[in-house]
């Protein structure tokens, strides 16, 4: 089986991170709540001409300067490790982000990024919400998307699973204050220990799946 996982927020925590390179890219102390809403949370730009930032390409680049100087910050997922590290020793294990890949594995411990067969990020193909990066990942990996689990925390990793057919398990935060919203998913876990639970049920409903067709 093939398990990718997003990174912010799944794998490391960032979310305070992104919002001081936000801050520092726009130059003022927004928000934190409208940091969320009209950037961290969307995929999309009809938010900047509110902000006044006309070239997208020179803003992103301040915010992912910012992120680089903000590195102590971000701190792995509590018992990330051990569980990604048990997993790779049987399956396939992947990084699935939208983020460009040089900045994402800035924020991802150098003892976990070796545990990667697959790294996709915006520059390889369409970025999530579309199911592009989940196909692309099963071709490099060679796994058929029947045998794939995508891991995140966002509706957007929600959609990208939804638009590739393959299960989601949602990582939700308990304390709720990333999206505030319930997700689609066939599974739902609030710690890492729960995770290798989760992995064996997917892979017995694909060999379900295999056995009907």
């Amino acid at each position: 089986m093939l398990i990718l996982f997003d990174v912010d927020e799944t794998l490391v925590h960032s979310l305070d991170a992104w919002v001081s390179g936000y801050r520092r890219a726009l130059g003022r102390q927004l928000p934190r709540e409208d940091i969320l809403r009209d950037f961290y949370n969307t995929h999309h730009e009809n938010s900047f001409p509110a902000y006044g930032i006309t070239d997208t390409k020179r803003f992103y680049d301040d915010v992912h300067r910012g992120l680089l100087d903000e590195s102590a910050e971000v701190s792995e997922a509590e018992g990330a490790y051990d569980v990604l590290a048990s997993l790779a020793e049987h399956r396939t294990i992947g990084v699935l982000t939208s983020r460009k890949k040089a900045y994402s594995r800035a924020r991802i411990p150098e003892r976990m990024l070796r545990l990667f067969k697959v790294f996709i990020d915006r520059d390889d193909c369409t970025p999530k919400p579309s199911g592009d990066g989940i196909r692309l990942a099963c071709e490099k990996a060679r796994t058929p998307l029947s045998e794939c689990l995508f891991v995140g925390d966002s509706k957007t990793d929600a959609d990208a699973a939804a638009d590739a057919g393959v299960p989601f398990a949602w990582f939700k935060h308990e304390d709720g204050q990333h999206y505030g919203k319930e997700l689609e998913a066939e599974y739902v876990f609030s710690s890492y220990r729960e995770l290798p639970g989760i992995v064996e049920k997917a892979e017995l409903a694909a060999i379900r799946t295999h056995k009907s067709i």
